[in-house]
């Protein structure tokens, strides 16, 4: 993992790498929704909410559940 050479055994850089893919994924489904409703407000309302607290909250807490966080970006 590149997180691991960049921040070693240091905790807050791989808290900080999870936290960036959920804003990223948040980012992703707001341009998704407006996309397909073509709602900007209610697009970014559920966007903002997603990226303030997500359905799976381990992902962003938990190292280990980082393969949820990125799942998004394999499907672009």
């Amino acid at each position: 993992m590149v997180d691991a050479t960049l921040f070693g055994v240091h905790p807050w850089g791989h808290h900080l790498t999870s936290l960036l893919l959920t804003w990223a994924n948040a980012v992703l489904l707001f341009q998704w929704l407006r996309g397909v409703t073509g709602a900007m407000g209610r697009s970014w309302m559920v966007a903002a909410l997603f990226a303030l607290h997500p359905f799976h909250v381990e992902s962003v807490a938990w190292v280990a559940e980082r393969r949820t966080c990125s799942a998004p970006f394999s499907s672009c």
